[in-house]
């Protein structure tokens, strides 16, 4: 999908009700992403972030720092390890991931993940800024 040439009502595909957070701990997530994304990173990101994609599927995105796996985007899960939250990190995440997958039928977001969509989507359209995505 183009973020781009998307409205915000149509990248979001929401319809009101917010979910509550994953139950899954961001240690269950590493041990899925582990050992299968690409090595070599899609996107460098700076301050020792990278971008990867998943070896099976380019839709899902893995975050490091130094290495070390700090965030993933899998499915609809957006999920960023404590101490590397609200830095901004999600908006690289989903914009690298929305460019392999198809635009969303109804997503179903908690109140976090509206507002992390909202801001890519934001960077997206040059209507904000990111220092990790130029």
């Amino acid at each position: 999908m183009i973020v781009s040439e998307m409205t915000l009502e149509e990248f979001l595909s929401f319809n009101g009700v917010f979910y509550p957070s994953t139950e899954m701990l961001f240690e269950e997530y590493v041990r899925i992403v582990q050992n299968g994304f690409e090595i070599s990173p899609a996107k460098y990101l700076g301050d020792g972030y990278t971008l990867h994609y998943m070896i099976d599927d380019r839709s899902n995105v893995v975050l490091c720092k130094d290495s070390n796996v700090v965030g993933v985007y899998i499915g609809e899960a957006v999920v960023i390890e404590n101490h590397h939250r609200r830095k901004g990190l999600s908006v690289p995440l989903i914009l690298l991931a929305a460019q392999h997958r198809s635009p969303p039928k109804c997503r179903k977001l908690t109140m976090a993940g509206e507002k992390a969509l909202t801001c890519a989507w934001k960077v997206a359209n040059c209507m904000a800024e990111s220092p990790w995505w130029k």
